[in-house]
């Protein structure tokens, strides 16, 4: 895909017609992140033991060895993919004070969406980006890149004097995306809480993942 010129990337506030297919952009992305999160969740030195234990157990109990392989892994896979679920963070359930941006090309193409979370009157100075969503084949050409300045000119016009982020370790290109566009790593900020996550309802099924992924979530922040 080439590069976008972002003068002809409008960045703007989401309308109403514009619902449907943020909506559709942002569980595209939601997916993709989580098989992500999943497999890095799978190949931690704890889940490896734990198949491993179950798979030795299973083999006394099953007459296949490849089932008794493949089951644990398949059950894991599962409450894992339910315990993200459980957490996931809706984007009807946003505060009344986020702004949700949208990036539109010259033809009206609706391909992006970011959620910022200003302090608006607060005390704070930080800003902080809630989601970052592009559509699939409008990646790596600019999209990204226009909604965050448009998030930062955003921040900066409502006093902000910085904007926090926090990314996970396994969204490579969103990790490029950020330091790109000047943000550092401010460490390792580990994976959020059930409690912190901003206007979603967390279960008890989050909670052994926010352990397990620990380590999968680092904070990036800009000085505006």
């Amino acid at each position: 895909m080439p590069l976008h010129d972002l003068g002809k990337v409008e960045c703007r506030d989401i309308r109403e017609c514009d619902r449907e297919i943020v909506l559709e952009i942002m569980r595209e992305c939601w997916g993709e992140s989580e098989n992500r999160l999943l497999l890095f969740a799978l190949t931690r030195p704890p889940s490896l033991l734990l198949l491993a234990l179950a798979s030795s157990a299973l083999r006394f109990l099953l007459a296949s060895s490849a089932a008794a392989l493949l089951l644990p892994l398949l059950l894991a896979a599962a409450l894992l993919k339910l315990a993200l679920v459980s957490f996931r963070r809706p984007a009807s359930s946003s505060s009344s004070s986020d702004a949700l941006l949208v990036a539109s090309l010259s033809t009206g193409e609706v391909c992006g969406v970011l959620g910022l979370a200003p302090p608006w009157g607060t005390e704070s100075c930080c800003a902080e980006v809630t989601c970052l969503a592009v559509s699939r084949f409008r990646r790596r050409g600019g999209v990204g890149s226009a909604l965050l300045q448009g998030a930062e000119a955003r921040a900066k016009d409502a006093g902000c004097q910085q904007v926090l982020a926090r990314l996970r370790t396994t969204d490579r290109g969103a990790l490029a995306l950020f330091r790109g566009r000047g943000y550092r790593s401010v460490g390792d900020g580990g994976t959020e809480g059930v409690e912190e996550t901003r206007g979603g309802a967390g279960c008890c099924w989050g909670v052994p993942v926010v352990q397990l992924c620990r380590g999968a979530t680092v904070e990036y922040i800009k000085e505006l």
